[in-house]
């Protein structure tokens, strides 16, 4: 049980006080002090300002963080940056991937030690249950390939869907696991639509050059994917919308994977003369980049709005425009 910011061993009845509790079992009691480590080691060399933004995104930790920049990141459409969740899991993954393949590395030996990072970033973010069920997604999908087999991310979904029917049915009322599951699903059935309307779709002669910015293409894809199927329930939670939530994520993700990746680097490096400022710089650097990006969109009223609560009739257009883009 993950309890602010202290493994415990316990049961959490839904919407009830903390009870039965003991210490944390030895192995999460073990990350439970890394996890103090990594949060002095960030203080050592970052702002406060900072600091709150980097033991946000390692620990999923936000006790530190300000007002104003949990507002801004709010009212943007991009609150998902700061909740450790299956995006977080899915850049982690990717980039030692990427990473271990360059080195030359083969495919099999790559994705083990793939797996064991995510294994143990998911608890040292404070096992969110957004981070857990990526981590088993990608544990099964792993075993999939192992076995010979391509199991569809359709088909991974619905078993993780299961899981939480049968294990943990109190969280399918919660809307961060609505807006998780709405999130994938939707990526999973709308981003081959929308990626064939930006002109980014596959290869269709084996060799083919790929399209440019295919990048871009297959980013905007996901992006709008995961804002139009979330859009009904974000609207009936907040009362608010933002429009441009997803062409902005296309400019704070990459800013999002520097700062993991120098947030991590800065961990190893605190204590090195010329390479812990130089990391902590760059760090401090890519913070305010997102905090001017963010603060333009303020600035030119481009934040969200408040809008009704959609009805019957607004959610079954969008769910028959959903049908028809897949």
């Amino acid at each position: 049980v993950w309890a602010g910011s202290t493994y415990w061993s316990g049961r959490v009845p839904s919407r009830d006080a903390l009870t039965l509790v003991s210490g944390a079992p030895p192995p999460l009691a073990l990350m439970q002090a890394l996890r103090r480590t990594i949060a002095e080691r960030l203080g050592q060399r970052l702002r406060r300002i900072y600091e709150g933004i980097e033991r946000a995104l390692l620990l999923g930790d936000r006790t530190q963080m300000g007002y104003l920049d949990r507002h801004r990141i709010a009212v943007t459409g991009q609150a998902h940056v700061l909740a450790v969740s299956g995006m977080h899991v899915a850049l982690v993954g990717a980039g030692a991937m990427l990473l271990l393949r360059l080195v030359g590395m083969p495919g099999a030996g790559a994705a083990v030690l793939t797996l064991l990072l995510i294994a143990f970033y998911v608890p040292l973010a404070g096992a969110p249950p957004s981070a857990m069920r990526a981590g088993w997604a990608a544990l099964l999908l792993a075993a999939g390939r192992a076995l010979g087999r391509s199991p569809r991310g359709t088909d991974v979904l619905i078993a993780l869907i299961v899981v939480s029917f049968l294990f943990a049915r109190e969280d399918l009322a919660r809307p961060a696991l609505q807006l998780s599951l709405l999130a994938v699903t939707g990526i999973l059935l709308l981003t081959p639509g929308f990626l064939l309307v930006l002109g980014g779709g596959p290869q269709e002669i084996p060799g083919q050059r790929p399209t440019r910015f295919q990048g871009v293409r297959v980013g905007m894809a996901v992006a709008l994917a995961a804002w139009i199927s979330t859009t009904a329930v974000i609207m009936t939670q907040t009362g608010t919308q933002c429009v441009i939530a997803a062409p902005l994520s296309l400019l704070v993700a990459p800013v999002i994977v520097g700062l993991l990746a120098t947030g991590a680097a800065l961990v190893l490096l605190t204590d090195v003369p010329l390479l812990g400022p130089l990391v902590a710089n760059g760090f401090g650097g890519l913070a305010e980049a997102l905090r001017m990006l963010l603060v333009f969109v303020r600035d030119v009223d481009l934040d969200a709005r408040r809008v009704a609560p959609p009805g019957v009739v607004w959610c079954v257009a969008q769910a028959a425009a959903m049908g028809l883009v897949a």
